[in-house]
């Protein structure tokens, strides 16, 4: 956006959202590529992790990231689904809240198809015999030695895809927050139980 926020719709705005977000899963060193995603740990305890933000969904209002099966969060998301996914873009000083409900997809038709299309690199790191969290008696990545050095193939990856896992996060709301030397400007997005979005102070 080139001009001061207040001179778009919320509608412009909110497109400018989803576009800036897809942008982010294309381009690795784009600010949206990363977020933080927050979680309720088992004890009440709030949990944050940074994330690669995969795939963008905008008719469904939807988030998608990847994660190891055996991790806590996994843990936490079966236990409370609700989340907390936040983004902040320094370019555009742009910082985006939303919150939403996470569903978990492992060996199914969705993790099959996901894990079809990602890479030998990524799926590298789903080959560690250890278990996120884990104690260790000196520091190790958990990779067997025997597939460290040489160029994985396809096939010798696929024993990682037990501990693949992919997660939906249908979004309920969006807290968007816009720094500008002009003045900041602020406004809040929701989808249920009705789509509405509405200016509110910053």
């Amino acid at each position: 956006m080139l001009k001061h926020p207040s001179k778009y719709s919320l509608e412009e705005i909110e497109k400018d959202i989803w576009e800036s977000l897809k942008k982010g899963t294309q381009v690795n060193k784009d600010d949206f590529h990363t977020g933080t995603i927050a979680t309720m740990g088992l004890e009440g305890e709030i949990q944050q992790r940074t994330v690669v933000l995969r795939k963008v969904f905008p008719s469904e209002q939807t988030l998608v990231f990847h994660t190891d099966k055996r991790s806590q969060k996994v843990l936490e998301i079966n236990n409370n689904p609700f989340v907390s996914f936040l983004f902040y873009n320094r370019k555009q000083q742009v910082q985006l809240r939303f919150e939403g409900e996470a569903t978990l997809h492992h060996q199914d038709e969705l993790a099959e198809s996901t894990w079809q299309n990602t890479s030998i690199g990524s799926r590298k790191v789903y080959l560690s015999e250890k278990t996120p969290r884990e104690i260790l008696t000196h520091w190790e990545d958990g990779i067997p030695e025997e597939l460290k050095t040489k160029r994985l193939s396809l096939e010798e990856t696929e024993q990682g895809k037990i501990n693949f896992s992919v997660v939906k996060i249908k979004v309920i709301r969006l807290d968007w927050l816009s720094l500008h030397s002009e003045g900041h400007a602020r406004a809040i997005f929701e989808w249920i139980p009705e789509k509405k979005s509405y200016w509110v102070a910053p």
